[in-house]
């Protein structure tokens, strides 16, 4: 019910009504909870709204690393969608990065959708990380065909980090 009345207090203010409405409901505090647990339709009303500092930039790249981190594909694309030119190609990397995790915890859509939505602001860590996991965890059909779409849309020159997975593909050709 809590999530509801925030809602329309969102909508509220996206409407015209005044920001003041929201000063109880501790927005920069619980925007990386939000994002982690995948309340995407909380994630865009928040980044919808008309003043510009209601998410400081740290709370913004902590809400993208923790929905990246727990697979939230739905809600990392919405924050990109949203915010994209706000966050710095590092942070984007480092979101990337977070969702490749470990084998148990790969969220490989999550990268892939990142690689797709931010295409000249990842470096190729976590699309790097996912090939040589799945490598290393004998899915090599998979890990080529990630391989093969990816390089097509990058340069070796501008993803440097993607080499670990190129080297990881010749040992196994070899």
């Amino acid at each position: 019910m809590e999530l509801n009345k925030l809602l329309q207090k969102l909508d509220a203010v996206i409407a015209g009504a005044d920001a003041s409405i929201l000063s109880d409901e501790n927005i920069k505090g619980q925007f990386s909870l939000w994002a982690a647990k995948g309340e995407t339709d909380i994630i865009e009303k928040i980044l919808k709204l008309p003043q510009e500092n209601i998410v400081p930039y740290q709370a913004l790249v902590k809400g993208l690393k923790m929905a990246a981190y727990h697979g939230s594909t739905e809600t990392v694309a919405k924050i990109l969608e949203l915010a994209i030119h706000k966050i710095k190609k590092h942070d984007i990397s480092e979101a990337s990065k977070a969702a490749a995790g470990e084998l148990g915890d790969l969220h490989k859509d999550v990268v892939l959708k990142i690689s797709e939505l931010a295409v000249d602001k990842v470096d190729g860590r976590g699309i790097s990380k996912i090939i040589t996991t799945l490598f290393r965890a004998g899915e090599n059909n998979e890990a080529f065909q990630i391989l093969e779409s990816y390089k097509d849309r990058v340069s070796k020159e501008n993803h440097p980090d993607l080499s670990n997975a190129f080297g990881v593909v010749r040992d196994l050709e070899t």
